[in-house]
């Protein structure tokens, strides 16, 4: 199993003991990003090396 089988996102949750909408999942590729949202989970892409923005959008989440 591997990104971008959503089935390796589901078993992350289990694992963690969450449900996939309480996880932040962040990549660089967008394909992964989008597998992870399509299983619930809230995607966050950092795009050329721009972590600050990966940042401020992980903080909306956890303040919304």
């Amino acid at each position: 199993m591997r990104k971008p089988d959503p089935a390796i996102y589901l078993l992350s949750a289990q694992r963690l003991g969450i449900r996939p909408d309480e996880a932040v999942f962040i990549d660089d590729h967008p394909r992964n990003v989008a597998a992870a949202a399509e299983v619930g989970m809230h995607g966050v892409q950092v795009v050329d090396d721009d972590v600050m923005r990966a940042i401020g959008d992980v903080r909306a989440l956890l303040t919304a």
